[in-house]
């Protein structure tokens, strides 16, 4: 049974390799799931838990200070979406999924999933994924319940594929906190996909805007968070890439109370980082001529606008 499961994965996911075997059968955070007809395997799904991190580690990632093995999940979203409660939770991360090719399309991966959903009841908070976001892989997750969180801003460089996170809540609080970190996604995708992810398929780019029914977001909580994000870029280590929206809605408000004219130094430099795809900025334009330069600059102009509010 090993054998043909461990084959089955190899045979579905190109990142599979020998090192696996030891990180299925030893890791203590990993379990795995099979779908049997008898002796004969159907489909695998293997489950890493991750979360309830400490409080002080929490803030570390946060902030850009720390990086602690595993627990790719609640890191990233700490790290990279600054949801400051998300480390306490439990998570369990659905990190391969397979089916036997001639078995595919026979609904079995989502029978599967109904299984483990019924055993992580009173063991987790959520289910999760990260994937390589294809059109279809896309649609088979949104099938099965599981609500789009983050989107990665660069490609992965083995897929070519931006990555996509999707949470699936266990329980009522845990539902009232993935519709709040959807609403930050989609606030944040209606601005980023036309401007930053142009070289996506039409396709996948409707699959990434279908939304569940969720509670809308005030207009004060994104505001709140906006600020929290923009501190984090400015004072902090959180990565320039994935403020872009909230510089984006920042930039339009203090033009729009006229505290940013365009006699300001720094205003067209903001317009063009606002309104242009940003692999596409020639930033040496500005006298930016090194990454390190940018984000040095970019944090002094950040930080200035946020003592304007």
């Amino acid at each position: 049974m090993l054998a043909q499961t461990f084959q089955l994965l190899v045979s579905a996911h190109y990142q599979t390799s020998s090192d696996n075997l030891r990180w299925i059968l030893d890791d203590p955070s990993v379990s795995t799931f099979l779908s049997l007809q008898g002796n004969t395997l159907n489909s695998v799904a293997i489950i890493t838990e991750e979360g309830d991190l400490p409080d002080a580690l929490c803030l570390d990632v946060m902030q850009g200070t720390r990086r602690p093995r595993g627990h790719l999940i609640p890191q990233s979203l700490l790290a990279h979406e600054g949801i400051a409660d998300v480390g306490q939770y439990i998570y369990w991360r659905i990190s391969r999924i397979a089916t036997e090719q001639a078995q595919q399309n026979q609904g079995l991966a989502s029978e599967l999933i109904r299984h483990i959903e019924e055993v992580a009841k009173g063991q987790c908070d959520f289910l999760c994924t990260s994937f390589a976001a294809t059109a279809d892989v896309v649609a088979f997750w949104l099938k099965n319940g599981f609500i789009p969180v983050r989107l990665g801003t660069g490609k992965d460089q083995a897929s070519g594929c931006y990555s996509l996170m999707m949470v699936k809540p266990m329980h009522a609080e845990a539902y009232d906190l993935a519709s709040l970190w959807h609403q930050y996604y989609c606030a944040n995708l209606s601005l980023n996909l036309p401007r930053d992810y142009q070289d996506l398929s039409a396709e996948l780019a409707e699959k990434l805007v279908q939304s569940t029914q969720v509670a809308s977001l005030t207009k004060e909580s994104l505001y709140q968070k906006d600020v929290l994000d923009l501190t984090l870029f400015a004072q902090h280590h959180r990565p320039y890439p994935t403020i872009r929206a909230q510089l984006t809605r920042l930039v339009q408000s203090v033009i729009a109370s006229g505290q940013l004219t365009k006699t300001h130094p720094e205003y067209n430099l903001l317009n063009t980082v606002i309104s242009q795809p940003h692999d596409k900025i020639d930033f040496s334009d500005f006298g930016l001529k090194t990454k390190k330069q940018l984000e040095r600059h970019l944090k002094h102009v950040v930080k200035e606008l946020l003592e304007r509010l």
